[in-house]
């Protein structure tokens, strides 16, 4: 039993990792003491062509190889935008947006790594009140 216990946790930290994996293109934010480098809060539009109204997110901003899709969003999902590259806008979301930690506390630009998911969506698919 003990055994296993210890397997479990040896486990569990190299788990953690592999979900914190950095993406093919990672989302830059400024390090602007004070100021949110995602500032622009946004909705994702709904796809016609989805039968179930969701909207890829992908690892960098492209559809194709190497870029790989990392999860899927619903409708009307609430998303922070962080950077914005050609068509496509790097995103940081989850359940609580204002805890994602996007306000710069050093001034240092820096990969966005968390606490929060991110990824790289259309900028289509984004409906924001900000340019």
């Amino acid at each position: 039993m003990r055994a296993l216990l210890l397997l479990a946790a040896l486990a569990l930290p190299g788990f953690a990792r592999a979900e914190e994996a950095p993406l093919a293109v990672p989302i830059v934010i400024p390090g602007e003491i004070g100021k949110d480098a995602c500032s622009t809060q946004g909705r994702l539009m709904g796809r016609a062509d989805q039968d179930d109204q969701t909207i890829a997110v992908r690892n960098g901003p492209g559809d194709n190889e190497p870029f790989k899709e990392i999860d899927r969003l619903r409708e009307a999902e609430p998303v922070l935008v962080c950077e914005r590259l050609g068509g496509w806008s790097g995103i940081v979301y989850g359940s609580d947006l204002p805890s994602c930690r996007t306000t710069a506390v050093l001034p240092v630009t820096r990969e966005y790594v968390g606490p929060c998911q991110r990824g790289w969506v259309p900028s289509r698919f984004i409906s924001t009140d900000a340019p």
